[in-house]
């Protein structure tokens, strides 16, 4: 069996953080949830190492912008796809985070199984898990 994609959600309060979790994980993936804060999601990603980052654009001390301005100093090899969500729906603010490094952008609310096809998909990762797909 390859390995397991690992992924941080930053969102460890919301509902939507424990569904896409519960989702992730039927899909086979390893699942850590982090509070919704930019310094505690940087902090994160040194821990954990992971290969995808789910973050909601606006959080305390530090908004996705900040973050992904920050991961530059990661080695590349290193740095998480980042995917990003938003309930706020501007174009603008969609480019830049995207000029800033994100891999995708989710408007909220979104098909939590799209989303995990999103991150299987643009991560390249090969599971040999069948999913369990998750009713809303």
């Amino acid at each position: 069996m390859g390995k397991k994609l690992k992924i941080v959600i930053a969102d460890d309060a919301s509902e939507l953080g424990a569904t896409c979790a519960k989702a992730l994980k039927g899909y086979g993936m390893d699942v850590v949830l982090c509070p919704k804060d930019g310094d505690a999601v940087l902090t994160a990603i040194k821990r954990e190492k992971p290969d995808v980052l789910l973050s909601d654009v606006f959080m305390p001390n530090n908004d996705i912008l900040g973050v992904l301005d920050s991961m530059k100093s990661i080695d590349k090899k290193e740095r998480p796809m980042v995917m990003v969500m938003s309930s706020f729906d501007n174009q603008q603010l969609e480019k830049a985070t995207l000029e800033a490094g994100a891999s995708y952008y989710f408007l909220k609310p979104f098909d939590i199984n799209t989303m995990a096809e999103r991150i299987i998909k643009l991560s390249g990762w090969k599971n040999e898990i069948s999913p369990v797909v998750v009713k809303d």
